[in-house]
């Protein structure tokens, strides 16, 4: 039976020897030679929604991790995912709170696909604490060039009055712009250069690029801007150049009271649904597109709490954009 792992670091030795309580007996300066070497691993056995899985406490602080080199550290992971396998792990959800990149050589469930999947949920919560209209709400996609943004563009364009996407290839979009007015009657804004003006007439901005950019400079003040790309350390940047910026990078799922983050979300679908293998292949339809959003909602999975680098964003607080009288 395939199995999921939920990978921390530990919080402070502490953690570690309540674990590992052998470890005492070597001295603090060999402990740490001890785990790389031994890759030491307590496997505490988990089954969450009838899947079984595996929660492990890495015999490691985030601190400690950052102090060593990038290719120690990638050589005791290899080691950590290796064992995993052996235990039939298919998916994981990575540590966090580590600054080094690390290859962590499985599928990792990160969250940005179930956000993607519920993109339209989280624009409708956002819409209802910013008291604006939702057809009068102007929303921009920062092209990824990935299948995050086709996601984000198929689940968005029916229910909106005002897309655009922003791309450095536009002939990309060109025959996606005409099946959407085709289908819909929504004029979807194509735009390469003149990004400034679309960014300060944006409210909402859905970030799907992997590499770093500095687009965020135009967003108009206050603005929501979601990110669902993949360069970790993006969020933190804009948080230090754009303070006014209201950030989501993460968010809860809720389902019968008991509240789920995005990536361990992920992590249960991509081991329970059929359907959400076709979706990270690419393998979809706008049918079954739609069959998917029906599912999730008839299930009755809501979004829960907005996040930003790590901690709960009180939506409750965000300035109001302009209204529409």
């Amino acid at each position: 039976m395939k199995k999921f792992a939920y990978l921390k670091w530990a919080k402070n030795w502490e953690e570690i020897f309540n674990q590992m309580p052998w470890l005492k007996i070597f001295p603090s300066f060999l402990r740490e030679n001890v785990i790389i070497h031994f890759c030491p691993l307590k496997l505490k056995e988990r089954w969450i929604m009838d899947l079984p899985g595996f929660e492990v406490i890495l015999p490691f602080t985030a601190e400690q991790v950052n102090k060593k080199a990038v290719q120690v550290i990638q050589d005791y992971i290899n080691k950590v995912i290796e064992r995993l396998k052996t235990e039939g792990v298919k998916i994981i959800c990575p540590p966090k709170g580590h600054s080094h990149e690390i290859d962590f050589s499985i599928l990792e469930a990160k969250g940005q696909y179930v956000i993607s999947l519920l993109i339209f949920e989280a624009i409708k919560k956002l819409s209802e604490k910013l008291e604006k209209p939702l057809k009068y709400i102007e929303i921009t996609i920062i092209d990824g060039q990935n299948l995050r943004t086709d996601l984000v563009l198929d689940i968005l364009y029916p229910e909106l009055n005002y897309l655009s996407i922003l791309t450095d290839k536009t002939e990309s979009f060109r025959e996606k712009a005409v099946d959407i007015y085709e289908d819909v009657g929504l004029n979807l804004q194509i735009i390469s250069y003149n990004k400034k003006t679309v960014l300060e007439n944006s409210d909402i901005i859905i970030d799907c690029r992997d590499v770093y950019h500095s687009s965020f400079y135009y967003c108009k003040k206050n603005a929501i801007y979601i990110y669902i790309g993949g360069y970790k350390e993006m969020v933190r940047d804009i948080l230090l150049k754009r303070k006014d910026l209201k950030i989501i990078d993460n968010v809860s799922l809720v389902l019968k009271n008991e509240s789920y983050c995005a990536d361990f979300c992920e992590m249960l679908w991509y081991l329970s649904k059929t359907w959400f293998k076709n979706i990270l292949s690419g393998n979809y339809d706008l049918a079954l597109l739609q069959k998917v959003i029906k599912e999730i909602r008839k299930e009755g999975w809501v979004i829960g709490e907005f996040y930003q680098y790590g901690r709960i964003l009180d939506i409750n607080q965000f300035n109001h954009i302009d209204k529409i009288f």
